[in-house]
């Protein structure tokens, strides 16, 4: 499997399926450099974060906070920031 998350069961179909519904790109899809509309980059990272475990777990919350706040914080700032440097 990849360090990335790429590798992880079903990526592929999830893929697929955020592809077939369109949009513009507009962030990057962890490991891969494809884009597609936030929404869907979200997702798909927050699925490759929480199916290789790297996100951090709160214990007394019994939650994983970093697969989906980082998906969503660096999706929104490539989004929004990053055109605005050019």
């Amino acid at each position: 499997m990849s360090a990335t998350g790429i590798g992880a069961p079903y990526r592929g179909e999830v893929l697929n399926m955020l592809r077939a519904v369109g949009g513009a790109g507009e962030a990057t899809v962890f490991g891969s450099g494809e884009r597609l509309p936030l929404v869907h980059a979200v997702m798909l990272n927050a699925y490759q974060i929480r199916a290789q475990e790297f996100d951090c777990l709160h214990e007394d919350a019994v939650v994983h906070p970093m697969a989906t706040a980082l998906p969503v914080l660096l999706g929104w700032a490539e989004r929004e920031l990053l055109p605005a440097l050019d």
